[in-house]
């Protein structure tokens, strides 16, 4: 069978013969394309047998094709995510297996499709194994996003378990007992039947259930209505304030662990390079003390002030109030313990987080994260 791109020439030299009636110049080009065809079907191009193989021997290797390794690591999206299976292949010794690799009780698959998304790994066809760089998981949106990805796949009956792309090249050997730890604790049920824990989802829908209890205990269906809207409107200064707080927070501890990271970077590189780099630090810092002189800042915005509401007059509607409020405290507590576990267990993080907050004239909030002891 023709190639299309030698048909194309015919085509193309149909039309110059054509056209070299009006203008005899064309019947050279369509002799020169005339010739191209005839080279390339003397000497047809031979297909390169290592073209793209390692995608297509990855579902026919065995352990007896010594280049098996190189058809899997060429599916793996990051440096990390290679390094992670080069671990768990040395951990499991794991060999191909139509597709997947195999060994020592362990199945791992790569790259596996969960429509809408698509998993880094699937361990025994029901742990997600995701490891997260820093880069693209660290910002309070990829935050979200990520638990919003996560929330979908235990719907879905799957398990998940991030593994950040640091430890995979710092402590390989963490990374697969994490691995070894989520199947060790087996596969969980799906997040509608799994039972119920004190976290911030657990909490809202407490919160939720509270109402809807308060609202079912009016007879008249006008007041209802009026208790989801006295609850909102009583606390809706109040949540703002709290994820206003939150914001905040996050910010500031993201912050210190990308300063954290970067000054790593620069203390492991060439010394040539640091150098360079701390002179034109030095040298950027004193051009935007000169900016600040010149330009005045914008101030940051305000510090959330936490306002209880006081309470209302109708004992239904204020006790719904009420365990919202207590609902809206037990998760900040929550929050704010899980922030300080976090920060307290690396100095490092500590003191970059209450300096970061420092700077931005913000250190009430170091002090919402560790009150003083009395």
């Amino acid at each position: 069978m023709l190639d299309k791109t030698i048909w194309r020439r015919i085509a193309i030299i149909a039309v110059l013969l054509l056209g070299g009636f009006v203008f005899p110049l064309l019947f050279f080009i369509a002799a020169w394309i005339a010739w191209t065809v005839y080279e390339d079907l003397r000497n047809p191009p031979q297909p390169d047998p290592n073209a793209d193989a390692w995608y297509v021997r990855r579902w026919t290797a065995t352990s007896e094709d010594s280049e098996w390794k190189s058809y899997y690591l060429p599916f793996c999206e990051s440096p990390a995510e290679a390094a992670f299976l080069e671990a768990m292949i040395d951990a499991y010794a794991l060999l191909p297996q139509k597709g997947v690799l195999e060994g020592g009780g362990l199945t791992l698959n790569l790259q596996v499709e969960i429509k809408p998304y698509r998993a880094d790994f699937l361990a025994n066809d029901w742990l997600v194994v995701e490891i997260d760089g820093a880069t693209y998981h660290s910002s309070p949106e990829a935050i979200a996003r990520d638990r919003t990805r996560d929330r979908y796949l235990q719907e879905e009956g799957y398990s998940v378990l991030r593994i950040p792309a640091k430890v995979v090249f710092d402590r390989p050997d963490e990374a697969v007992q994490r691995l070894r730890s989520a199947i060790a604790v087996g596969r969980k049920p799906k997040r509608t039947d799994a039972p119920e824990r004190l976290t911030v989802s657990t909490l809202m829908n407490r919160v939720v259930q509270g109402s809807q209890q308060a609202v079912k205990a009016l007879d008249d269906p006008h007041d209802k209505g009026n208790l989801r809207i006295e609850v909102q409107k009583a606390t809706e200064d109040l949540r703002l304030a709290l994820y206003s707080e939150r914001i905040w927070i996050e910010g500031a501890r993201e912050s210190a662990k990308r300063s954290i990271e970067h000054q790593k970077s620069i203390d492991l590189s060439d010394p040539q390079f640091r150098e360079i780099y701390e002179n034109t630090s030095r040298e950027l810092a004193s051009v935007m003390d000169r900016i600040r002189n010149k330009t005045p800042i914008p101030a940051p915005p305000p510090l959330p002030v936490l306002n209880f509401p006081p309470r209302h007059i109708n004992p239904k509607i204020a006790e719904a109030i009420e365990d919202k409020i207590l609902s809206l405290k037990n998760e900040r507590t929550l929050f704010l313990s899980e922030i300080s576990r976090e920060i307290r267990a690396d100095p490092k993080l500590h003191q970059k987080f209450e300096a970061r907050l420092r700077e931005l004239g913000a250190y009430e909030i170091y002090t919402r994260v560790f009150p003083a002891r009395i």
